[in-house]
């Protein structure tokens, strides 16, 4: 059997079939798939063991629809890694700067390179450096958009941690 699930702009959808072929359910269901959608399978399958009997195993993975090229900060990795340092981390005052938790901001590159949409999801505890880490976010420079296969420059999310990732 195979469950098919995916979460699109946050609504589930799903769709169910026995066999190893994809039911017409499911296959109009991957139509809905673009770029971002998370996608989880479950597969149920029958399995030989050594005493020569079935047994019913099950198999889950997932993946999120990204672009055949990611977006790219232009200059590389450690370019970007030095601009977000020069922006944030450096402008921290010592004083807060002891207190800094980690932050979590979410933002877009779009079909043309820029930053839009940037969001704190979880707060550094300081609204002087939440408002620091949105401003640099959100003034970096153009990214190289991501790419579809066709060609096609599309936005893409990213997700960035700052601050110290030690511990659980």
């Amino acid at each position: 059997s195979v469950d098919l699930k995916i979460t699109k702009d946050g609504e589930e959808h799903h769709a169910s079939g026995t066999g190893h072929t994809l039911s017409q359910e499911q296959l109009d269901l991957i139509c809905l798939v673009d770029l971002g959608t998370e996608v989880a399978i479950e597969v149920g399958y029958y399995s030989n063991n050594s005493s020569n009997s079935q047994e019913e195993k099950t198999i889950n993975f997932a993946f999120v629809v990204t672009p055949d090229e990611p977006a790219v900060f232009v200059g590389g990795f450690q370019s970007m890694r030095n601009y977000l340092r020069q922006n944030t981390i450096d402008k921290i005052s010592r004083k807060d700067l002891n207190r800094f938790e980690s932050a979590t901001v979410h933002f877009t590159i779009d079909e043309n390179g820029s930053t839009v949409n940037a969001r704190l999801s979880q707060s550094s505890s300081n609204e002087n450096t939440d408002k620091l880490i949105l401003d640099a976010i959100l003034s970096m420079p153009a990214w190289k958009p991501a790419v579809t296969a066709d060609g096609i420059l599309v936005s893409q999310d990213f997700i960035f941690f700052i601050g110290d990732q030690v511990g659980c």
